[in-house]
């Protein structure tokens, strides 16, 4: 709700929202963040479009120490380099 056109992130999640989860981007996004984020309610909408596997919380906000955790976690999955290629 609100005015989509003044707001970057409502125009942003309303863009995601026309978009069936099952093509792309959806099919092909991870999605990585801190829940400390000033924009975790922006994130957790978007994580329930993506499948649970593509999603990664970890504790931390929106600064680089967090995005640095939530990178070496994503290369310490299993089979993460196959699947994002």
């Amino acid at each position: 709700a609100g005015d989509v056109a003044a707001d970057y992130e409502r125009e942003f999640l309303h863009w995601l929202n026309a978009i069936p989860f099952n093509q792309p981007p959806f099919n092909q996004l991870y999605l990585g963040y801190g829940e400390e984020d000033r924009f975790v309610l922006a994130s957790k909408i978007l994580a329930q479009r993506l499948a649970p596997q593509r999603c990664l919380a970890l504790d931390g906000g929106h600064d680089w120490p967090t995005w640095s955790r939530l990178w070496q976690a994503w290369l310490a999955r299993e089979n993460f380099p196959l699947a994002a290629a």
